[in-house]
């Protein structure tokens, strides 16, 4: 039954650091695709983050390339 509740408690911490690292990303790059941010152009945001597990100090994991990209045209 301990292992269980270390696992539980493990993942838990990991979610944890996985929604806090979700909340302060901070790579972004922002584009303008046509030229300029006057009105009505196109702005085009990028977000990109390798994720590492917290707990990969302690074992093996693997890391998690994350990216987002949004579009929208500058009113």
């Amino acid at each position: 039954m301990m292992i269980v509740i270390f696992m539980v408690v493990f993942w838990v911490i990991e979610l944890g650091y996985f929604t806090y690292t979700y909340s302060v990303l901070t790579a972004t790059t922002v584009t303008f695709p046509d030229g300029s941010a006057a009105p009505p152009n196109h702005v085009v945001v990028t977000v990109t983050y390798t994720y590492a597990p917290f707990l990969s100090s302690f074992m093996t994991t693997t890391t998690m390339k994350t990216y987002a990209e949004g579009r929208m045209v500058v009113p």
